[in-house]
């Protein structure tokens, strides 16, 4: 510790000491104060891309819900068009086979 000239005053080398012990620590403390900083703005960014991540998720699965939904509603259509197109030729071949039983008869 610093010790004391007899007339209550510090030596050159002790002032000298004590000017760079508190430069050491202001230096330290400005670091500190800087990576709190630096953390908090690093902070900011992370909650800033998981929103935008969490977002663009959502935005994925609704595009994915509605690619679904188009699909079952044109497999539908498709099942129902494919439906008539085979009750109206059944319909067909069975005028047909009435139409040649009649002509046998």
């Amino acid at each position: 510790m610093l010790r004391k000239n007899d007339d209550n005053s510090f030596s050159k080398k002790q002032q000298g000491e004590q000017r760079k012990k508190l430069k050491e620590w202001k230096r330290k403390r400005l670091d500190k104060e800087e990576g709190k900083k630096l953390k908090e703005e690093r902070g900011k960014e992370l909650r800033i891309l998981k929103k935008k991540k969490k977002e663009e998720a959502n935005r994925l699965a609704q595009a994915k819900e509605e690619a679904e939904r188009v699909a079952k509603e044109q497999a539908e259509k498709i099942a129902k068009e494919h439906a008539e197109r085979m009750a109206k030729r059944q319909a067909e071949l069975r005028a047909k086979e009435q139409a040649d039983r009649i002509a046998k008869e």
